[in-house]
């Protein structure tokens, strides 16, 4: 044991720390008494760290300590700090203290520890245990970093306007923490990356208006990290990438007015971040990188009504396989997104959108999105608006046309559904996708009987062509080209004098017998007497006509009579 005489101003902490009292050095001037101008504190105001550590550990059995604890303020602390490996049966409280050396709490264990309103060069705290409450509240860390890995707090962890910048490394790394209380670094400034690796909190986990700064890297990292509440909000800001990728969140994920820049980056990573609350990327939050929300489950909401997403030429919102039990809120965005936003194979509840989420045509991926139903007044009900919704797909995927028409029929539009199923097919018309046979099959149905959905057309059709037909075989009639389908009457000597069939031929009815031909299976006893057969006295070429057009006349009737009965089966229908 080293024995030394304590210097006036370490006389006046023994003598303190044995009535339960407070060292304060200060001059009560706020200029004078800042920690960071300590270097230039006096003598008079200087404690050898060892002298602390020695009351810490014990060491002179003259020195009491009162239950109350060491408390220390204002002092200027010369030499390293070290209670490694020390355990410390009561209270330490060195706060507005400037440090000339890192503090080691290395493997210590102790009660509270206050370190409020100092500032230190680095604090090292591998496996700490502290009974209480740990602080760190306006610190200043100046030269490296807090490191508290696989600590143990039984308290609080109070780092709330701490300042800790470090060149070389992490700024903040407590990895494997586990806190009984919260952790809080609201109103933090921090230079390196803050990491909480697998931390398990059993409180909150609040960064309110902190500002960490790692441009490019890993602004804050907290991978598989455990906590209540997380609070990412409230003018918090990130210049560098934020991860809390498989973390377990038991309430809410805060994020509303937040700031995530990462621009050549992912801004904010949530894959398979698990929280049994909401997650409120809402009204102010602003993403200037990609989020990634891949494999995300939340089982309340998501809500990003009021957010700004921008990462102009790649991917601003990335949700592949995300799942929401509640509501999707993506609605009110602040602008439009810049860059791609991708729903693939998500799954939500409800669905609550408009048109300011969309965006840019070929900047929106859909494939296996699934959601129960719309809700929200904003929401687009009219089926132009969800079509030009779904036309933002970089290209043609069944699912999301299937999606929606399923929706709208479990919600009662079945109007919109329809001209949904139509818009499924008709895109698929665009895609280019089909060969020139199926294309023309395809566009066959489009306008004959919208694809199955409206096969009254082809009443239409059949009608037009009955009518059109009618006139043609009335002009093939006038020119003479009509003659009767029996060879017995058209070889007869009076039909070739006269030029009229026998009295018991039936009449030529241009009409009835348009209908006769056009009709499958339908005998009016039209086709059967009369056929149009060319004549030398006429045009031969134009005569020949008729004759072509009576055999288009036939397969149009045919095709439309079976697309009607498919049509009105169901059978050509694929939703």
């Amino acid at each position: 044991m080293r024995i030394f005489e304590p210097t006036a101003p370490e006389q006046k902490l023994i003598e303190a720390t044995a009535t339960g009292g407070c060292a304060n050095l200060g001059t009560c001037d706020p200029d004078t008494d800042n920690p960071a101008n300590g270097a230039l504190w006096a003598a008079d105001r200087t404690i050898r760290a060892e002298v602390i550590r020695n009351l810490c550990a014990g060491v002179n059995p003259n020195w009491q300590v009162h239950p109350r604890g060491i408390s220390v303020g204002r002092a200027k602390i010369t030499g390293q700090l070290n209670l490694g490996r020390t355990s410390i049966p009561h209270h330490l409280r060195l706060i507005n203290c400037h440090f000339d050396s890192q503090i080691d709490l290395r493997w210590a264990e102790t009660r509270t520890l206050d370190f409020s309103g100092s500032c230190i060069p680095a604090i090292y705290g591998d496996s700490l245990v502290v009974r209480g409450d740990m602080s760190l509240s306006k610190c200043i860390v100046r030269e490296g970093e807090v490191r508290l890995v696989r600590a143990q707090i039984h308290g609080n962890l109070n780092c709330s306007h701490a300042t800790v910048r470090n060149s070389t490394g992490p700024a903040f790394n407590a990895d494997w923490i586990d806190c009984k209380g919260y952790v809080l670094l609201d109103h933090v400034k921090t230079r390196g990356e803050i990491r909480l690796v697998g931390a398990a909190i059993n409180g909150d986990f609040s960064c309110i208006g902190a500002i960490m700064e790692n441009q490019d890297h890993v602004a804050l990292r907290a991978d598989c990290v455990k906590a209540g509440y997380v609070y990412l909000s409230g003018g918090f800001t990130a210049k560098g990438r934020v991860r809390l990728t498989v973390a377990e969140i038991g309430r809410d994920l805060i994020c509303i007015g937040g700031t995530f820049e990462n621009p050549n980056g992912e801004a904010l990573s949530t894959d398979h971040l698990h929280a049994r609350g909401c997650v409120f990327l809402s009204k102010g939050f602003t993403a200037r990188g990609e989020v990634r929300l891949l494999n995300m489950r939340v089982e309340s909401d998501l809500r990003c009504d009021g957010a700004t997403f921008e990462n102009s030429g790649k991917t601003a919102l990335s949700a592949q396989n995300m799942k929401v039990v509640g509501t999707f809120r993506w609605r009110d965005l602040n602008k439009r997104p810049s860059g791609r936003v991708i729903f693939s194979h998500a799954t939500v509840g409800q669905l609550e959108v408009d048109s300011s989420g969309w965006p840019e045509p070929g900047n929106l991926e859909l494939d296996g999105f699934v959601y129960d139903t719309f809700t929200g007044t904003k929401t687009p009900t009219s089926s132009k608006d969800r079509e030009e919704w779904l036309k933002l797909q970089p290209r043609f995927r069944p699912q999301p046309y299937e999606q929606l028409v399923s929706v709208l029929r479990r919600m009662g539009y079945e109007e919109q559904a329809r001209r949904i199923a139509i818009a499924k097919q008709d895109a698929l018309l665009r895609s280019g996708e089909l060969r020139k046979l199926d294309w023309l099959w395809q566009w066959t149905k489009k306008i004959t009987i919208s694809y199955g959905y409206r096969p009254w057309l082809a009443i239409l059709w059949m009608v037009g062509f009955i009518l059109l037909g009618s006139a043609v075989f009335w002009s093939a009639r006038e020119n003479d080209v009509m003659k009767p389908a029996k060879e017995r009457v058209f070889m007869d000597q009076n039909y070739q004098k006269s030029g009229k069939p026998p009295s018991a031929h039936p009449e030529f009815q241009p009409f009835l017998y348009s209908l006769d031909v056009f009709l499958p299976i339908v005998d009016l006893h039209q086709e059967s007497y009369w056929l149009p057969r060319p004549v030398p006295a006429w045009p031969y070429w134009l005569s020949w006509c008729y004759v072509a057009y009576m055999v288009f006349h036939i397969i149009a009737g045919w095709l439309l009579t079976t697309l009607l009965v498919v049509g009105l089966t169901g059978l050509v229908k694929k939703d």
